[in-house]
């Protein structure tokens, strides 16, 4: 079993004065380019100290090496129930950490309602057709007021409260969507 924490991607995407994109600099990456354009355009420039493009070296890409990378590691994600074990009647969870921009993009239950605001990842995630919503559990895990702090030891008291809050609770024939609350 594989214990993966969910990464968001920050995307730097911004106009120069409401006009039209600036043209990429493929100056380095000192800090002193302070131009702003979308991280695909900027490949192989740089915006402040960050190299552009989606992957490695710069390049929009996806190299054969990367894409291997990422294919091995997906193999290698397997159902489980809820012991733990390999279970082809199991459950693959996708679950949030993080503070409180985490828990609005992924829900945004702020209200503590049990549903998520229309446009936030959980509510596409459940109303896409494309996604397995037979074996694919999402789990709002992030809480807001929790500091980046609060999720770098392995050992900290937040994944114990997802653990007894969110997981436990979805026991191994629960298959919905839920929110913290």
């Amino acid at each position: 079993m594989i214990r993966t924490p969910v990464v968001a991607v920050l995307v730097l995407a911004a106009c120069s004065g409401g006009g039209p994109m600036s043209t990429p600099s493929s100056g380095s990456c000192d800090g002193s380019n302070t131009t702003k354009v979308p991280m695909t355009a900027l490949a192989p420039g740089c915006y402040l100290e960050y190299r552009g493009g989606l992957y490695p070296n710069g390049t929009n890409e996806l190299s054969g090496a990367h894409l291997a990378t990422g294919r091995a590691a997906a193999a290698q994600i397997v159902p489980l129930d809820v012991n733990g074990a390999l279970s082809m009647d199991g459950k693959y969870i996708l679950l949030s950490v993080g503070m409180s921009n985490t828990t609005q993009e992924f829900c945004n239950d702020a209200a503590q309602l049990r549903s998520c605001v229309p446009q936030t990842f959980m509510t596409q995630a459940a109303t896409d057709a494309a996604v397995n919503h037979s074996t694919l559990v999402i789990v709002n895990g992030a809480l807001s007021g929790r500091a980046a702090a609060s999720w770098v030891s392995p050992s900290s008291a937040e994944y114990d409260r997802i653990r007894d809050t969110w997981l436990t609770p979805l026991g191994p024939r629960r298959n919905r969507c839920r929110s913290r609350g």
